[in-house]
């Protein structure tokens, strides 16, 4: 079963809306896989695609479109190489619709001009460019409107024309694979490799044929013989769900072009409201019979172009695997991923910098004590005396002249008094006993 774009493309305006697309498989640009969803923490690895457009103002040196007038839109389109795929320039007669002031609109028969993967717009908007002048890029188009209120099907008076310019821009639409990395709870993707290359400039040029045609495949991508040709592009803007208001430019049906749904979401995004005629309406469209006016907007930047562009089609691909095949989409694919899973070790929380800290301080203050009893000591590596017992202070009391002066006064050894007389007397053991050798003891 084929995409029923005018399903997939009128969703896509609503996304965001209605739900919260995080961890759902569509980021901005970029497509990636999910997984079921797990409690336990981890990553998973998994292929991701963002679509990347190149886009350009066509010079119309290189395609340029002369109107007939009184020819029921028709004209001449004007392709000189590479548009012509040829080595000459050819030139065929066809119609062209063109949007009404400040619109920017999908052409499907001159995207059929571009090679490979390349979509091209209609703006009617005006365009500003410092590195292009405007009359490179002018394509001048009338718009035929009648001198007055006029219905279909009854007699047409003559017509005026009214001449504007409008501009194409092609688009070369590619794409960039990464490995995407994402969250195995949520969903949610963490990060890209190889990250997003963006284009740096927002001024608009030339378009340019790629040196060499993109070839890719879409994400995801259903059946060969549902997306067979590049220009599956142009379908979803130009065969989608339309506005029920259109445009007719006089009382001829050939006239007479509307708006899908897709391609007013995208000038949205690219900062231009629709104004819809206000005139009677009749099925499908409404005759303006009046001139149009000069262009208000000015086209956005082309960085912005093509990233709402971008957007677009990954949130088209997006929305029909959410919707099947039954439901008018295409069925994903099923692969298998590795999963990185988290675990939790429980451990103290203890600091090891003030530990280290205060075992070095320790270290230190052992080796300077040991240093300083050392140099008290001098050369004995032992003391005189080793313990307190009664012949050691009788030794003592005959050593030290200050220890029999103190107790030579003393007609009662209580233990008061001994001890009130002991705290009047400075003694140096160390001093006194300088010279003393252990072996004399």
């Amino acid at each position: 079963m084929a995409i029923q774009w005018e399903t997939v493309s009128a969703l896509v305006p609503t996304l965001g809306r209605f739900a919260d697309l995080q961890g759902m498989g569509l980021h901005g640009a970029t497509l990636y896989d999910i997984i079921q969803s797990t409690d336990t923490p981890g990553r998973a690895i998994v292929n991701a695609t963002s679509f990347r457009a190149n886009c350009g103002l066509v010079r119309n040196s290189m395609l340029n479109y002369s109107p007939e007038i009184n020819a029921s839109n028709f004209g001449y389109f004007t392709l000189n190489p590479p548009i012509s795929k040829l080595s000459h320039t050819t030139k065929l007669r066809a119609r062209l619709v063109h949007p009404y002031p400040d619109e920017v609109t999908i052409n499907p028969a001159i995207s059929l001009f571009f090679p490979g993967p390349t979509v091209a717009f209609i703006a009617s908007t005006a365009v500003n460019s410092s590195n292009l002048p405007g009359d490179e890029t002018a394509q001048h188009v009338y718009w035929e409107y009648p001198p007055g209120i006029s219905f279909i099907g009854s007699p047409q008076p003559p017509l005026i024309y009214s001449m504007y310019d409008v501009h194409i821009v092609a688009c070369t639409i590619d794409v960039q694979h990464h490995v995407a990395t994402v969250d195995v709870q949520t969903n949610e993707l963490l990060g890209l490799s190889p990250s997003l290359e963006l284009n740096a400039s927002g001024e608009w040029e030339a378009w340019t044929t790629p040196e060499e045609e993109p070839t890719w495949d879409i994400w995801s991508p259903p059946s060969a013989s549902t997306l067979h040709h590049e220009k599956w592009l142009v379908s979803p803007f130009a065969s989608g769900a339309h506005h029920p208001v259109g445009w007719c430019m006089n009382q001829d049906q050939a006239s007479c072009y509307g708006l899908s749904l897709l391609e007013i979401f995208f000038m949205q995004q690219i900062g231009i409201d629709t104004v819809f005629p206000g005139q009677t309406k009749f099925p499908g469209s409404s005759v303006l019979n009046h001139a149009p006016p000069k262009p208000k907007k000015v086209l956005c930047s082309r960085d912005q172009f093509e990233s709402a562009l971008s957007t677009a089609y990954a949130a088209l691909l997006w929305t029909g695997g959410q919707l099947g095949a039954d439901g008018g989409g295409f069925n994903r694919k099923k692969e298998y991923t590795t999963i990185s899973q988290q675990l939790l070790q429980w451990h103290l929380g203890i600091n090891s910098w003030p530990l280290a800290f205060a075992f070095t301080s320790s270290l230190v203050m052992l080796a300077l004590s040991m240093r300083v009893t050392n140099g008290m000591h001098g050369r004995n590596n032992t003391m005189p005396i080793d313990s307190a017992g009664v012949l050691q202070i009788i030794w003592l009391t005959s050593r030290l002249s200050v220890l029999r002066d103190l107790v030579s006064d003393i007609e009662d050894p209580q233990e008061d008094i001994l001890r009130r007389a002991a705290e009047m007397v400075d003694v140096d053991l160390l001093r006194e006993l300088n010279g003393v050798q252990v072996d004399d003891f």
